[in-house]
């Protein structure tokens, strides 16, 4: 069926609400798209990264509390953040085909025992990555996430069980406490996951994901890519 609506300036009929948020989150998505790419990629994270450089990147986040030695000392010491260390060297060994089994092995071990974080080193995962509080952090070793993104307690990312696919996360992502995001999907940059969604459909970078399972909206204020 056809269906054709005309609206002339004296016409007393409205667009209900409903229809103009419709309207209204279309025009976002559109704007969105012309600043931000909707597909995951980050260039960043598909060559060796520079280790030191990306240490200062993750440390530089710890900034985002407040200044001063207290915070610095808390980021250091926090369980994120050595969840990051061990992932960053093992890492760095990985890229460079120097071998570090068995002994890789048991730190890794010791590092999920401790933190309960499980950062495989074969991830690829660009600098300034930060991880608030701890426990119940799983990351597949395929996964692919870009530079500057946020991750809370309780976040999984991962296949199907076996089968399926693995999440690729672009910049500047946060990832709520409890969230799961599974399967061959792609967040664009600069999204937002909320706590304990469950995300199978890809994400259209500037937009937010939230629910079981997870909806995709429109975030109200899309931010512009960051020169770095």
């Amino acid at each position: 069926m056809h269906v054709s609506m005309f609206v002339s300036r004296d016409s007393s009929f409205f667009l209900s609400n409903e229809m103009g948020d419709t309207l209204h989150e279309i025009r976002l998505l559109r704007f969105a798209s012309r600043f931000l790419p909707l597909r995951a990629k980050s260039l960043s994270v598909e060559k060796p990264l520079p280790f030191w450089s990306t240490i200062r990147a993750d440390v530089a986040r710890f900034s985002e509390e407040g200044d001063g030695l207290r915070v610095l000392v808390r980021g250091l010491l926090s369980q994120g953040f050595l969840a990051i260390l061990g992932y960053r060297i093992f890492r760095w060994f990985d890229e460079h085909h120097i071998p570090t089994q068995p002994f890789r092995f048991f730190v890794e071990r010791f590092i999920e025992i401790v933190t309960g974080i499980s950062i495989p080193a074969e991830t690829r995962i660009g600098k300034g990555l930060r991880i608030h509080h701890f426990g119940g952090i799983f990351i597949h070793s395929d996964v692919v996430m870009g530079e500057y993104c946020t991750i809370y307690q309780g976040v999984t990312l991962g296949d199907l069980g076996g089968w399926g696919g693995v999440p690729r996360v672009g910049d500047h992502v946060l990832i709520g406490a409890g969230a799961k995001l599974v399967g061959s999907i792609e967040i664009g940059s600069y999204c937002q996951i909320g706590a304990n969604a469950v995300v199978r459909i890809s994400v259209p970078s500037g937009c937010t994901a939230v629910g079981v399972p997870a909806v995709v909206k429109p975030r109200s204020r899309v931010p512009l890519p960051m020169q770095v």
